[in-house]
């Protein structure tokens, strides 16, 4: 990808996380019976508490991960 730059989240970066992990994750509510997690957990609570990465281009965010420092190493996760 030309021009991604991979940032930590800011509070303006929220309802483009939002609308990701609603499309990834929309598919999942019929196959599962409910919301995954990642549907429903508070972003903006992570960006005080976690490592909230994104990954920004021209076009728009690509992506976000969410991790946590767990001492040698970070743990992906959704809280």
């Amino acid at each position: 990808m030309v021009d991604a730059e991979l940032r930590r989240a800011t509070a303006a970066d929220l309802p483009a996380i939002d609308r990701l992990v609603d499309e990834a994750y929309r598919k999942y509510v019929d196959r599962i019976g409910r919301r995954p997690a990642p549907m429903d957990a508070d972003y903006a609570a992570m960006l005080g508490n976690a490592n909230v990465w994104v990954l920004s281009s021209p076009a728009g965010l690509q992506g976000a991960l969410v991790t946590h420092a767990m001492g040698d190493h970070r743990l992906p996760t959704w809280r």
